[in-house]
C-alpha cells in the first residue's frame, strides 16, 4: 500500500507576459513525488491556461505555458510518498494523435495511474 509522507500545495501566478515560473519546495525525494496542478482565468485561449509541470530538483518544479497575453492563477499539490509507490517522470513528443511511450520501469497496471501534463 502506498502511503503519502507530505502535501505541499500552494498558488504561483503567471502575469500576462510570463511563459514560464519557477516554483520552490520544501525538500522532496523526486523518486517518491509527483506534481497535479490547474490553472484558471477568465480566457477562452486554451494555451493560456494549459500548464505543464516538471519536477526538476528536489527544492523546485517549474509551471509552463505556450500562450501569453493573460495572468492566470496555478493552483498545484507536490504529493510525495514514503513507501509502497514508484514515481518515474518522462517527457513524450506528441506527433500524432494517439503516440505510444515507453516507461522506464514497467509496472502493474491494477495498481498504477497516469497524471499527464501538456503543453500546445
Amino acid at each position: 500500500m502506498a502511503v503519502i509522507l507530505s502535501v505541499q500545495q500552494g498558488t504561483a501566478i503567471l502575469g500576462t507576459s510570463v511563459s514560464a515560473l519557477n516554483v520552490a519546495l520544501v525538500a522532496v525525494d523526486t523518486s517518491k513525488t509527483f506534481i497535479a496542478s490547474g490553472g484558471t482565468n477568465n480566457t477562452g485561449n486554451g494555451n493560456v491556461h494549459f500548464l505543464r509541470t516538471d519536477l526538476y530538483a528536489a527544492t523546485s518544479f517549474s509551471i509552463n505555458r505556450v500562450g501569453t497575453g493573460s495572468a492566470i492563477t496555478a493552483v498545484w499539490y507536490a504529493v510525495e510518498f514514503s513507501e509502497g509507490a514508484v514515481v518515474q517522470h518522462g517527457t513524450v513528443i506528441m506527433t500524432t494523435t494517439t503516440t505510444n511511450s515507453n516507461i522506464p520501469t514497467s509496472v502493474n497496471t491494477a495498481n498504477g495511474f497516469v497524471l499527464f501534463t501538456g503543453q500546445t
